[in-house]
This record gives C-alpha cells, sequence and structure tokens, in this order.
C-alpha cells in the first residue's frame, strides 16, 4: 500500500489493516490522564506507514483532529471493504472499556 492515496485503496485487505492501526481504542488510561500527542504521532506514523495519507507533525489538537477524520474515514471503508474485522476491533474495544469501568 505504500504511497497510495485514499481514492486507491480498495482492497479489503488494506482497509483491514488500516482499521487494525486506526480504530483500536487507545491503552487504558487512570482516572484524569490523558493521550498524549506521542501517542497520537505514533498512531498517525503507523497509518502512513501503511500507506494511507495524513499528517504526523502538528500540535496535539491538529493531529486529533487528523486522526479523527481518518478513523471516521477508515470506519466508513472498513463497513464497506472489511466488516468482519471492523466488528472485531469493536467488540475488543467494548470488552477493553468494560474492563476498565469493572
Amino acid at each position: 500500500m505504500e504511497g497510495y492515496e485514499r481514492e486507491d485503496i480498495e482492497n479489503s485487505q488494506d482497509w483491514a489493516r488500516l482499521a487494525e492501526i486506526a480504530l483500536p481504542r487507545f491503552s487504558e488510561l487512570q482516572r484524569g490522564e490523558s493521550i498524549s500527542r506521542r501517542e497520537i504521532a505514533q498512531r498517525l506514523r503507523e497509518l502512513r506507514q501503511a500507506g494511507y495519507s495524513v499528517r504526523t507533525e502538528g500540535s496535539k489538537d491538529e493531529l486529533w483532529k487528523e486522526l479523527s477524520e481518518a478513523k471516521k474515514y477508515i470506519r466508513t471503508q472498513a463497513t464497506q471493504y472489511a466488516p468482519a474485522t471492523l466488528r472485531e476491533i469493536e467488540r475488543q474495544n467494548k470488552l477493553r472499556l468494560h474492563r476498565l469501568r469493572a
């Protein structure tokens, strides 16, 4: 997928891989902690390495917005091209959230 633009990604395996990078919840945080700029930038770098065109430099707010937009688009595409992967990620996210709240 190296160097592909968003519009060029049509392979279900590619969208599944992008979903596996972008959509899992971040590491569980203790109350009062927040996700660091470094963690957001790392997730964006992983997406870029997988061939998805994203910015990886900027303020924390800018990177969070970039990641949020990427996640929204990837979720839409994964719904069409990799629904089983998306369902598994959502299941794992719900399980993590349940464990965090327990």
